[in-house]
């Protein structure tokens, strides 16, 4: 456990579980191939970046591919930007991403949602997220399932 980090922090990580309450520097876990990373920032915990980052760091550890070095990951670039907004569901303050994914190295991606908000107790964010792979099949009515899945859930 430790009190923030600057930049790089956990560049190499191959196993173990850190938790971090503070913000993190640029490239954090760039290099990391194992292990658990757990971040509170008070300030920042519902900023997209951090959930993007989170999003991101679990896709590599745990949502890979058919290919050992394929992993899922957030689309960021010209074409495909992720939108957030923020709004109340059940008098809970709720933050909503939605954007693309894609596995790299692979050939898959798509849409997906992503949901967070606080627990009841306020100690704890649960985050809810949903991806879609449909190739060739109109999207909307899927996402639109998926957002209904989620946002049911947000009690």
């Amino acid at each position: 456990v430790i009190e923030g980090c600057d930049s790089n922090a956990c560049e190499y990580m191959t196993g173990g579980t850190i938790v971090i309450l503070g913000e993190v520097g640029d490239n954090f876990g760039a290099g990391m191939t194992g292990g658990m990373s757990f971040i509170y920032d008070p300030k920042n915990q519902f900023e997209k970046s951090k959930i993007l980052s989170v999003k991101d760091s679990l896709g590599k550890a745990y949502l890979t591919g058919r290919r050992d070095s394929s992993f899922m990951k957030t689309v960021e670039n010209e074409i495909s930007k992720t939108m957030d907004t923020s709004f109340y569901i059940n008098n809970k303050y709720v933050k909503q991403i939605k954007g693309c994914w894609r596995m790299e190295n692979d050939k898959m991606g798509g849409p997906f949602l992503s949901y967070s908000w606080l627990n009841n107790k306020k100690t704890k964010i649960i985050t809810a997220q949903g991806y879609l792979y449909a190739p060739n099949f109109e999207k909307s009515k899927y996402l639109r399932e998926l957002e209904a899945i989620i946002v049911s859930g947000i009690k």
